[in-house]
């Protein structure tokens, strides 16, 4: 696992969550802007590809928006200890 991803262990279940909705990036953008969090694109690619670390008010919206509690965006502890 590469250094970026140690940091950021949400990236996975964005995308998943995402094209689960069919939703393309643009299409979460807008709706994480409607509900108050004002992101890019570009941000939102670097936060699905690990290249940008997930700050705490981020993944609060991507859990509202994406409509999944918080806990559901991180990998489950038996995948961290290991």
């Amino acid at each position: 696992m590469s250094e970026h991803h140690d940091r950021n262990l949400v990236d996975p279940a964005i995308v998943k969550l995402r094209q689960d909705k069919a939703w393309t990036q643009e299409c979460l953008c807008q709706k994480l802007n409607d509900a108050g969090l004002h992101i890019t694109r570009e941000v939102l690619a670097n936060l699905e590809t690990g290249r940008r670390p997930a700050c705490d008010r981020q993944i609060r919206f991507l859990a509202l928006v994406l409509e999944v509690p918080m806990e559901r965006l991180f990998p489950p502890l038996r995948r961290l200890a290991s």
